[in-house]
């Protein structure tokens, strides 16, 4: 499909998309792949033209920080993968994939309740591993990068189990090497804990 993905690129992205949100099976009181909390969706936008599709996977940290009132710290340990493609015409690749993965930190209410939506404030930072080291007309000249993220949202449901929120990412190298361009995005991320 000219200008757009090609059609096994979508049966990659919707393959990682069906592995990463999919209910876990459960034996004797435990998921097939013990220790995950939780499984995210993200879509966005960045520079270039970019469109990113991620799927993700949570595990929390089963600490909480400044509890005091209504409001608590707590953490959480998010490992991405994603695809990035590039509408723009310049520049030579137009696809890439990012392996990612971030420690979050979160402000959010002890308010769990069924039906109550809950105001969340998160931020994170974390190690990306890139390929190719470009997209379009930018070039991050390293495999390796840093991600660093904010963000907001709100929980809701039963205990809180679902999540929608907005974060904002940039990646970039650090300055280990030039060019540096890095990058800046804008997430919408779904998140189903059990």
């Amino acid at each position: 499909m000219k200008g757009g993905l090609v059609p096994k690129h979508w049966l990659i992205v919707m393959a990682c998309i069906g592995l990463f949100t999919s209910p876990p099976a459960k034996a004797e009181g435990t998921t097939i792949i013990d220790g995950i909390d939780g499984y995210s969706i993200a879509v966005g936008i960045a520079q270039a033209d970019t469109t990113i599709l991620r799927g993700g996977i949570a595990r929390n940290m089963k600490r909480r920080w400044f509890e005091s009132g209504q409001w608590f710290v707590s953490g959480y340990w998010l490992g991405e993968i994603s695809y990035w493609h590039s509408r723009s015409h310049q520049g030579g690749h137009k696809g890439l994939g990012e392996l990612t993965m971030t420690p979050v930190f979160r402000l959010q209410t002890k308010q769990r309740d069924s039906g109550k939506f809950s105001p969340y404030f998160q931020a994170g930072i974390g190690l990306s591993l890139i390929g190719p080291t470009s997209i379009a007309d930018r070039n991050f000249s390293t495999m390796v990068q840093f991600a660093s993220q904010i963000g907001a949202g709100v929980r809701f449901g039963t205990r809180g189990h679902y999540q929608l929120g907005y974060r904002f990412e940039h990646i970039s190298n650090g300055r280990i090497k030039s060019p540096n361009q890095g990058m800046d995005m804008h997430l919408i991320q779904l998140v189903i804990q059990h």
